[in-house]
C-alpha cells in the first residue's frame, strides 16, 4: 500500500524544510516585477500623457535597476538545492518542487535581463500562451464589448457598498483604498502593512510583508471594494493560511501558482458581485495589449490600437506600460497580462467540476495543476 502524501520519511521531512527555507528566501528576493517597473515610472508616465496629448507619439524613455551579481548568487544558491531534491525523488511532491526551482531560476535570468534583448526572450518563455490562450482570446473580445447595467439594474449590487464621490487611492478618507485595505488588515489581523507607491503600475500589489497601493488613482467606491476582495480575499488571506501548513510550497508558490492565483481573484471578484463592466473592459484591453505586442506590434502602436478601440488615452498608456514593462517599448516586454484572463478559465473550468478546490487555491499561491497533489496537505492541517 503506498504511503499517504502527508507521511514522509525523516530524511525526506529534512529534505523538505531545507528546501523550504532555501527556496522561500531566494524566490522572495528575486522580484521579477520589481525589476521589470521601469525608475521613476511615474515621471515618465506624466511625460508621455502630455506628448501624446500633443500629438506626438514616441517609445518611453525606461531606465532600468541593474543588479547582476546579486542574481549570480541566487542561481548559485538555487543549484545547492539539487542535493536535497534528490532526496524527494519518487515522491508527488518532488515534482512541484522541482517546477517551482526551475520558474524560479527563468525569473530570476530574467530580472538580470531587464532593458536588454535577452529580456523578451526569457520573459516569453515565463510568460508562455497556455492551454487556454484562445479562449482567452474570446473572453477578451466579449468582455471589450461590456457595457454597464441599467441604472435601475445597479441597485442591488450598490446596495451593499456605501455610496461616495470618487477619491484617489491614497486619500485620507474612510472609504478610499488605502483606508479600506488598511481597515481589513486590522479587522482579520493580517501580518501585512498598507504603504504607497507613485512608481507602481498595479492599483495594489503585495510583495513580501507590505500591500502596496499606487498613488493619487482616482476610484469608485465600487472599484475600491472590489480591490479589497482581489488583494485581501485573494491575495493577502492564502498567503496567511499558507504560513500555517507543514511545508513550505504553499507560501513559497508551485509554478503557475501566482497565475493562477491571479485568475481565482477575477473569479472572486465575480463570485462578490463586485466585477463590473469598466473592470471587463479594462482587463480585455490589457489582454490586447500583449496579444498585439506578442505579434511584433510595438509600444506605440499598441497604444495607436487601444485608442481605437476607444480606451481613454490615460488608460491606454498606463496598459502598454503594464505589457512593455522590462523592455524599452521597441521589443516585446514582460507580458504578464496575458495570465488573468488565461487563468480566470483555468480556474473557473476547475471550480465548476471541483467546488471544493477552492480551499486548496484558498490556501497560499497553488496552481490549479498542483491541487491533486496538494489537497491532502490542506485536508490534513
Amino acid at each position: 500500500m503506498p504511503r499517504p502524501a502527508t507521511s514522509l520519511l525523516a530524511d525526506e521531512a529534512a529534505a523538505i524544510a531545507a528546501i523550504d527555507e532555501s527556496l522561500g528566501v531566494i524566490s522572495r528576493s528575486v522580484g521579477l516585477l520589481g525589476a521589470a517597473t521601469p525608475k521613476d515610472a511615474h515621471v515618465e508616465r506624466a511625460r508621455l500623457l502630455a506628448d501624446y496629448a500633443r500629438g506626438q507619439e514616441r517609445l518611453p524613455r525606461w531606465t532600468y535597476h541593474a543588479s547582476v551579481l546579486d542574481h549570480v548568487r541566487r542561481l548559485r544558491d538555487l543549484d545547492a538545492l539539487e542535493v536535497h531534491l534528490r532526496v524527494l525523488d519518487g515522491l508527488a511532491l518532488a515534482r512541484l518542487y522541482r517546477a517551482r526551482v526551475d520558474e524560479v531560476r527563468l525569473e530570476i535570468l530574467a530580472a538580470a535581463a531587464v532593458g536588454s534583448a535577452l529580456f523578451t526572450e526569457l520573459a516569453r518563455a515565463r510568460f508562455a500562451p497556455s492551454a487556454e490562450h484562445e479562449e482567452a482570446i474570446v473572453l477578451s473580445a466579449s468582455w471589450a464589448r461590456a457595457h454597464d447595467p441599467e441604472p435601475e439594474a445597479e441597485t442591488a449590487l450598490d446596495a451593499a457598498v456605501p455610496t461616495t464621490p470618487s477619491i484617489a487611492s491614497d486619500d485620507r478618507h474612510p472609504r478610499s483604498l488605502v483606508s479600506r485595505l488598511r481597515a481589513e488588515v486590522a479587522r482579520r489581523r493580517l501580518p501585512f502593512t498598507v504603504k504607497t507607491s507613485r512608481s507602481m503600475t498595479a492599483l495594489a500589489a503585495i510583495s513580501g510583508d507590505t500591500l502596496w497601493v499606487a498613488e493619487g488613482r482616482v476610484l469608485t467606491s465600487l472599484d475600491v471594494e472590489r480591490t479589497v476582495v482581489h488583494e485581501i480575499e485573494a491575495h493577502a488571506l492564502p498567503r496567511t493560511r499558507a504560513r500555517s501548513l507543514a511545508i513550505g510550497l504553499f507560501a513559497i508558490g508551485t509554478a503557475g501558482g501566482s497565475d493562477d492565483q491571479e485568475g481565482y481573484a477575477l473569479w472572486l471578484e465575480d463570485a462578490r458581485g463586485v466585477s463590473t463592466a469598466a473592470r471587463k473592459r479594462e482587463l480585455a484591453a490589457r489582454h490586447t495589449a500583449v496579444t498585439l505586442m506578442g505579434a511584433g506590434a510595438d509600444f506605440v502602436s499598441v497604444v495607436r490600437e487601444l485608442r481605437r478601440g476607444a480606451v481613454p488615452l490615460e488608460s491606454a498608456l498606463l496598459v502598454a506600460e503594464r505589457a512593455f514593462r522590462g523592455s524599452h517599448g521597441e521589443s516585446p516586454g514582460l507580458g504578464r497580462e496575458r495570465v488573468y484572463l488565461e487563468a480566470l478559465v483555468r480556474v473557473r473550468r476547475r471550480l465548476e467540476s471541483r467546488p471544493d478546490d477552492e480551499v486548496v487555491l484558498g490556501a497560499g499561491q497553488v496552481a490549479v495543476a498542483a491541487i491533486d497533489v496538494l489537497r491532502q496537505w490542506v485536508s490534513s492541517a
